[in-house]
């Protein structure tokens, strides 16, 4: 059975990020008392730090990232050996989950298409 999906408001998002920036809690242990994967937290952190507050925000829209983009963050981790950390920051890339799903899709040899709204 799979656990229920928590939404996290902006200012529940931004009280984690703070209490970690300010040094109050490790990022583990601020994960574990809410309830989410570290990398979900480290998430909103690097999401804060590259723009604030509002990209904390749930994107209400779809985001596409065309074939070539994908491609290229893929190979970037696979045959560059660089971090998911560096890989999402250079081509913008919304987490480390959605380039996870191109990397297994490309090491199991799936086709990788444009993002279209399905």
């Amino acid at each position: 059975m799979y656990a229920p999906i928590v939404k996290f408001s902006v200012e529940e998002k931004l009280f984690s990020v703070h209490q970690v920036l300010q040094s109050r809690l490790s990022t583990n242990a601020e994960a574990k008392r809410i309830g989410v994967a570290n990398e979900t937290l480290k998430d909103w952190i690097r999401k804060y730090e590259a723009g604030g507050v509002e990209r904390l925000e749930e994107l209400k829209t779809w985001t596409r990232y065309p074939e070539e983009l994908k491609i290229s963050a893929v190979k970037a981790v696979v045959d560059n050996a660089k971090s998911l950390n560096e890989v999402i920051e250079t081509f913008s890339i919304s987490s480390h989950s959605v380039l996870r799903q191109w990397i297994s899709k490309y090491t199991s040899r799936e086709d990788i298409k444009s993002t279209s709204k399905s």
